[in-house]
């Protein structure tokens, strides 16, 4: 059994973000065992991918519940988590944008609050 096989369907895949010169059409594959993969996407990548965005799930859904709770009690439940995606976006370049707008789909889904618009 493999380690792509826990990631669940919705999970993004990394966008490719690459070019290769010369006339005739090209693009890019990385090599990981006996199969090809798109940069980003093999399977020990996806699954780091997968480790991160699910710890962000657990941090950001306690995180949200507690703003609402105290200083953010004011705010709606989607200003609180547009505030927090806008913060993780700026803060952490590294998250592909598809998965980090996953995670905070994730996070609405678990608090029981309407997802992000966009």
């Amino acid at each position: 059994m493999s380690d792509e096989l826990e990631i669940p369907d919705d999970f993004p895949r990394v966008g490719v973000a690459s070019s290769v010169t010369g006339a005739q059409s090209k693009f890019s594959m990385v090599k990981h065992g006996e199969r090809y993969y798109s940069p980003g996407n093999t399977p020990p990548e996806r699954q780091e991918q997968w480790m991160i965005c699910n710890e962000l799930v657990e941090g950001y859904s306690s995180k949200c519940q507690r703003a609402k709770e105290g200083k953010r009690a004011h705010m709606t439940h989607e200003e609180i988590l547009a505030g927090y995606y806008e913060a993780e976006l700026n803060a952490n370049p590294f998250i592909d944008t598809a998965q980090l707008k996953w995670v905070f789909r994730k996070v609405a889904s678990r608090l029981g609050w309407p997802p992000l618009n966009g």
